[in-house]
């Protein structure tokens, strides 16, 4: 059995970078970890750094997966996904709402910054 020749298409999509793929995580999944809490915040602190001091200017809300089955998964493991399954707008509320209340339990110790913006 030989391999079928790539058309036009294939080779613009390849040479480009955006070969098509069936997305690495199901829909069901998906909407699984955002009904069962699986998705959860960690955060990393935005510092400015000085000859003579360390600044905490805030931090970035970074999401993470704790998946039943592959345990902790990052987002360049789902991000497609989530995107390709039209519901980046339920992760965004789940981020936007998670973070805001953890601001107003006072971040629980999560870093020692004032917390200014979204």
């Amino acid at each position: 059995m030989s391999a079928r020749p790539l058309d036009a298409q294939q080779i613009e999509n390849v040479m480009s970078g955006h070969m098509t793929r069936a997305p690495l995580v199901a829909k069901k999944e998906l909407e699984q970890a955002l009904a069962e809490h699986e998705l959860f915040l960690q955060y990393e602190c935005k510092v400015t750094i000085s000859s003579d001091s360390l600044r905490i200017q805030g931090v970035e809300a970074l999401v993470r997966w704790r998946h039943p089955r592959r345990g902790l998964l990052f987002p360049r493991h789902f991000l497609r996904a989530v995107e390709e399954h039209g519901l980046m707008i339920g992760l965004t509320d789940l981020v936007m709402t998670e973070a805001v209340r953890q601001m107003d339990n006072g971040a629980n110790g999560v870093c020692p910054c004032r917390w200014s913006s979204i």
